[in-house]
């Protein structure tokens, strides 16, 4: 059942256009990355193609699990909106989501990424409180706040949400960043029914700093990824400047230096991805930022191989380069390439005693 047919959404239309939704699910329930693979999912669309919800839109979606969910089930809304128009709208959605939590459905919610209190400035569903309902912020690799995160008392955990693995609409491994995603990290423990707290929060804006939760039981071993020799580049341009960002991929050996992708300035505006499979060889990247200050946070770009990260850049100058190795399915990087022959200090040879040097 669809339930965005008030914003044009035909039965035939259950593709995900916007992405979001596939790489939610692929963190909580895919057998490569998956928290809980193989887990059954079932997707109730509450936004269009253009990634615009209405709060009526969220009601109806809401309605929909109170009717076919059943106590155990797990909601996931990995999704935020600034509420227009009165109160009254807002008041419906909590307390539609209070009433189906009443029956047992556990909710995860994303606390948003406004940096802002979304009680304060009407964020919602983040707003709704109550038995079984958890409004999740999101941290980064350091344990920290992530820099866009929402905060506040309405939040009740918080989880990874800074690069996190998922899939994209294609299966491939991609990285995202968000509450969204930490809101599809508690989904996950929720629905394993297994968690604990591990800690709190650094950097929280309020006075109450976020709880951890993490896995409690054994970690399930997703399925291995086959290696196929995947090197991706993903570009988050920073917000000082747009469509400064370019850049080049080289293969330098074997064989004489050959630009494989070479991408010009203001070409990249947006978040921006390319994948290509590489042999064995030697290889240079380098991104330029015409603007000098290189990409500065919350920007940053990663380079992965095999869907593994060997590289997560940003805040140089106005040229960031990466040499790698690629043998086999495995790469080796250094930050600076090696000295040529050509430009390295000869070795003096000692003269001997009584000896004059010869004259050139």
């Amino acid at each position: 059942m669809s339930v965005n047919l008030l914003d044009g959404c035909t039965p035939d239309q259950w593709g995900d256009i916007h992405g979001s939704g596939t790489a939610v699910a692929g963190l909580i329930s895919s057998n490569t990355v998956g928290l809980v693979p193989g887990a059954t999912l079932v997707a109730v669309k509450v936004c269009n193609d253009f990634d615009y919800c209405r709060t009526s839109d969220m009601i109806a979606g809401i309605e929909h699990v109170n009717i076919f969910g059943k106590k155990g089930d797990v909601v996931n809304i990995s999704k935020s909106i600034k509420a227009i128009g009165t109160v009254l709208g807002i008041s419906i959605l909590n307390a539609a989501i209070q009433q189906t939590a009443s029956l047992g459905i556990k909710f995860a919610i994303q606390a948003g990424d406004n940096n802002i209190d979304p009680s304060i400035s009407g964020i919602i569903p983040a707003t709704a409180s109550g038995e079984n309902i958890y409004t999740v912020s999101c941290f980064d690799l350091y344990d920290t706040l992530c820099t866009n995160s929402n905060y506040g008392d309405v939040v009740d955990v918080a989880a990874p949400g800074s690069i996190v693995a998922t899939l994209d609409t294609s299966g491939r491994v991609t990285y995202y960043t968000g509450s969204g995603f930490s809101a599809g990290y508690i989904a996950g423990l929720l629905f394993a029914n297994s968690y604990k707290r591990s800690g709190i929060i650094k950097g929280d804006k309020d006075t109450k700093p976020d709880p951890i939760w993490v896995y409690a039981g054994v970690l399930p071993t997703p399925a291995p990824v086959p290696a196929s020799n995947v090197f991706t580049i993903d570009i988050y341009p920073d917000y000082f400047t747009y469509s400064q960002t370019s850049y080049e991929l080289t293969r330098i050996s074997p064989g004489s230096p050959t630009s494989l992708k070479s991408v010009p300035v203001y070409s990249i505006s947006t978040r921006y991805a390319w994948s290509v499979t590489l042999t064995d060889g030697y290889y240079r990247f380098y991104i330029r930022d015409e603007g000098g200050n290189g990409i500065q946070p919350p920007g940053y770009y990663t380079l992965s191989f095999n869907g593994a990260i060997f590289k997560i850049g940003g805040s140089f100058r106005s040229l960031d380069a990466t040499f790698f190795t690629i043998l086999g399915s495995s790469v080796v990087a250094q930050e600076a390439a090696p000295a040529p022959r050509s430009i390295l200090a000869p070795t003096l040879q000692p003269v001997k005693k009584g000896q004059k040097p010869k004259k050139k």
